[in-house]
């Protein structure tokens, strides 16, 4: 058993690793979330199942190697997990992810590296206007690629990273945003401070 519960520990490692590389991006952790709740419903199915077989095969398998260890002369020895440590470093690991994630560690870390080539573009934004207002930038800002990019006339300048969550919506970053709406929708306005005038945002389009 303590194989099988190393590789349930290690496995709660990757997740945790998984969820931070995807909270570098506002937005991306809603579908991991997503994602990985419709994966555990499908593997349920096949995993209790199987799970099942492996459990009864593996006690088996235990009675013949505790028959083998009470032969005479037998010199078989039992491999040893350092199960202890690595559940003291899991639980530590659950730990920092769970902070990192309330107080947005991972994203504001990744844009403090990539401030600056946003602020470069804040004067480029082209204004909206009652005929378009979200315009194609199409390029790498630091380590976010912006897919469109706009000044709002009620104030701000917002960056399109992406449109995520289960109805998909834009998601990005907004510097010095207004409290009504953006350039991308405003019936699900949100605003999150990130550093000093830049906030993440999440919006919605107006059909």
């Amino acid at each position: 058993m303590s194989r099988s519960w190393l590789i349930i520990l290690l496995a709660i490692d990757l997740y945790c690793l998984v969820l931070l590389w995807c909270s570098l991006w506002p937005g991306r952790l809603e579908d991991w979330v997503f994602v990985a709740a419709i994966l555990s419903m499908g593997l349920l199915l096949v995993v209790i199942p199987i799970g099942s077989v492996v459990v009864l095969l593996r006690r088996r398998h235990q009675r013949s190697v505790n028959l083998l260890d009470h032969a005479p002369f037998s010199t078989q020895r039992r491999r040893q997990y350092p199960l202890r440590r690595v559940a003291i470093a899991t639980a530590m690991m659950v730990l920092v992810t769970q902070i990192s994630l309330t107080f947005n560690w991972p994203m504001r870390g990744a844009f403090a590296l990539s401030e600056g080539a946003f602020l470069a573009q804040v004067d480029n934004a082209p204004m909206t206007d009652d005929s378009f207002s979200e315009f194609p930038l199409n390029q790498r800002l630091g380590l976010y690629y912006v897919t469109y990019y706009a000044t709002d006339s009620r104030g701000g300048t917002y960056f399109q990273t992406g449109a995520h969550g289960f109805f998909p919506a834009p998601h990005g970053f907004a510097f010095q945003p207004n409290d009504q709406g953006s350039p991308f929708g405003n019936d699900v306005y949100h605003i999150e401070p990130i550093h000093k005038d830049w906030y993440w945002f999440r919006a919605s389009w107006d059909w």
